[in-house]
């Protein structure tokens, strides 16, 4: 299902905190980007269920330990690739690598609702015609690339574009 590669790639550009912090893209977050402002009710109860206190947390007040932040990586994970099958139809005959690049740009769009479809047409056209160069070059002109938080994100994915089926 790719998982792993998608939470390899969100905890190289997310990185590991231990407490919560305002996250780059305007949201409450602990862990790897998980995003502690979007569907409060679920993420208390995903919480709960690692026997943490979703206020406490929120607050900075309970620190998260290695495993509690891999469990939370892995819901994210599976909840970007989720996300990216509703917006991209082609995405099963995608290597896992490339579902990954597609689900961390996913991630950083929070809802399926707000992945930048318009904007990504091409690279996934390109991406699908095994063209890695040219879905480099695709994704290189969008405006998530071109925001100034998703800069490195966007660099790396770029390297893993070109790269194709090869990471």
């Amino acid at each position: 299902m790719c998982v792993g590669e998608v939470a390899e790639l969100l905890s190289m550009h997310e990185g590991r905190h231990h407490m919560a912090y305002d996250h780059r893209g305007g949201w409450r977050a602990v862990g790897c980007g998980y995003n502690l402002d979007q569907d409060v009710d679920r993420r208390k109860k995903e919480l709960q269920e690692l026997g943490l206190d979703y206020d406490k947390v929120y607050k900075g007040e309970q620190r998260l330990e290695g495993m509690e932040i891999t469990e939370l990586l892995i819901l994210d994970a599976k909840r970007a690739l989720d996300r990216v099958g509703e917006n991209i139809k082609r995405l099963e005959n995608f290597s896992c690598e490339m579902k990954a690049v597609f689900a961390d740009i996913q991630h950083t769009a929070g809802s399926a609702e707000k992945f930048p479809r318009e904007d990504i047409d091409q690279v996934i056209e390109k991406v699908a015609s095994e063209e890695w160069e040219k879905a480099a070059d695709e994704l290189e002109k969008t405006d998530w690339c071109s925001k100034s938080h998703h800069r490195f994100r966007c660099d790396h994915n770029l390297e893993l574009l070109e790269k194709g089926c090869n990471w």
